[in-house]
């Protein structure tokens, strides 16, 4: 895997259910925070989406909707329709002994095999000492 693209930012459990407020914004991703909330819809409970992530703009704007599906311990992917309309891939790394999420974008990103390309971020990611 060569150089990637991609926009980083650290989020740690807030005391609003469902919340993660940005601490740490590495590569400028554009969210001060995320909501998770389980799935409702029976088509993604059945294609294995475990949390649906959410974030808005300053004004209320839905500026990220993803259903996340996990690929391994504390590993989930997902995208997003970005501004241009295209697909960007989301990789989240969760460590739950400090309930801090370490949230990846890759800008027009849309793999063929999702799940592949996750494990791929994965080891990259840790390649660059961002995730353990």
């Amino acid at each position: 895997m060569g150089r990637i693209n991609f926009q980083y930012g650290k989020f740690i459990k807030a005391k609003k259910f469902g919340i993660y407020d940005g601490i740490e914004a590495v590569n400028s991703t554009p969210f001060d925070f995320l909501k998770l909330e389980p799935p409702k819809s029976e088509v993604l409970i059945n294609n294995g989406v475990k949390h649906i992530i959410m974030s808005f703009d300053k004004n209320r704007k839905k500026s990220l909707h993803s259903g996340l599906i996990p690929i391994g311990e504390g590993c989930f992917i997902g995208n997003n329709i970005n501004e241009k309309g295209k697909k960007d891939f989301i990789f989240i790394y969760y460590e739950v002994t400090v309930k801090m999420m370490h949230f990846f974008i890759i800008k027009n990103r849309n793999p063929r095999n999702k799940t592949n390309f996750g494990v791929e971020l994965l080891q990259y990611f840790r390649s660059l000492d961002l995730i353990n």
